[in-house]
């Protein structure tokens, strides 16, 4: 998932940070494309937003629906 996205979706570095419980400077650390650990986190904490982007992307869901959680 792109950064650019997230940060839109959110709202910026500081409440990106805020709703997946880390700190901003680690938001602001990452590359243009967001780690898998946030990755991970995001899709366990707000399945909703990981799959909309999946679904635009054209990416496939796991077999049972639900993203990947790596």
């Amino acid at each position: 998932m792109d950064k650019a996205y997230l940060l839109a979706t959110f709202g910026g570095v500081t409440k990106t940070a805020r709703a997946l419980d880390i700190r901003p400077a680690s938001v602001s650390g990452w590359g243009s494309v967001i780690p898998d650990s946030a990755l991970g986190r995001l899709c366990r904490m707000y399945p909703a937003i990981a799959i909309g982007w999946m679904e635009r992307r054209g990416v496939a869901a796991c077999h049972d629906g639900q993203p990947p959680t790596s």
